[in-house]
């Protein structure tokens, strides 16, 4: 888990990064897209879908790279349509999201599925906070 030492190191805990991406994802700030992390998505608005919101975040503080794709697209470490794996890892083991028909699918899985079929970037975030919550109860329990 060296990408989490660096976020840790950035943010000064995991939890002041999840709290400024939720922010993030409430402020009204940003469009949400889709099939896209940062750019003009199949819904062919201009915007971030809520793992993007997170890339962004993560790309100000220059842990990720920060680039531009094709046409209006960015990409994040090479990556246009899902994060890199050392974020995906991140994410994936900091959140418990609750999917009863699929529970073994990753938390990233999970947002990017239901960030393009249309769930609001407020919506979003209540499901990280919990996710959030689900992990820390669970690691306190140990």
């Amino acid at each position: 888990m060296k990408f989490e030492i660096k976020v840790i190191k950035a943010f000064g805990s995991v939890d002041k990064f999840i709290d400024t991406w939720v922010d993030r994802l409430e402020s009204g700030e940003v469009k949400r897209t889709t099939g896209r992390l940062n750019g003009i998505g199949d819904n062919d608005v201009q915007g971030m879908c809520c793992l993007g919101v997170a890339c962004e975040i993560l790309s100000e503080k220059s842990l990720v790279r920060k680039s531009p794709g094709l046409g209006n697209n960015y990409v994040y470490d090479g990556h246009v349509s899902m994060p890199s794996c050392d974020v995906q890892e991140f994410i994936n083991c900091n959140l418990i999201v609750k999917n009863p028909k699929e529970p073994d699918t990753a938390v990233c899985d999970v947002l990017a599925e239901k960030n393009d079929d249309g769930r609001t970037f407020k919506k979003t975030a209540a499901v990280i906070r919990n996710a959030r919550k689900r992990y820390l109860a669970k690691a306190k329990s140990k």
